[in-house]
């Protein structure tokens, strides 16, 4: 299983003090994991996403929003081709996370195989907005 085509989209909304996000990625699994999805009570993989500090420096990334939704796949047609999008708009506020004025961001996202456990987790490219 793996996770491709990782993208994250911010735009700023002066006027109203908010942030508009958007995340996106694909999900790729084996065949092997796409027939198991066929076996009847599968529970299938989970893909979760959140916005993450990426400060240069830093050991460990600071979780500074986690999008509501996850998405659950359990049926091999949902991944086909499927491009997985995760949106939310939130305050500036909880992206002003440095006192520079430069915040860079990064979307992760977990991809989850609910059978063994087993987790991949990719980031996407860093977005720098300055709030």
């Amino acid at each position: 299983m793996n996770i491709t085509n990782r993208v994250l989209t911010l735009n700023q909304n002066v006027a109203n003090g908010t942030v508009d996000c958007v995340a996106g990625c694909r999900v790729i699994l084996t065949p092997f994991e796409l027939a198991a999805l066929a076996i009847p009570g599968n529970p299938g993989f989970t893909l979760r996403c959140v916005l993450i500090a990426d400060d240069p420096g830093e050991l460990s990334d600071e979780v500074l929003f986690t999008f509501p939704l996850s998405r659950t796949f359990n049926n091999p047609l949902n991944l086909i081709n499927a491009d997985n999008v995760f949106t939310s708009t939130v305050s500036i506020d909880l992206l002003n996370e440095d006192t520079n004025g430069a915040d860079e961001i990064r979307a992760r996202f977990t991809l989850i195989n609910n059978s063994t456990g087993q987790r991949v987790i990719r980031r996407s490219r860093q977005v720098q907005i300055v709030l």
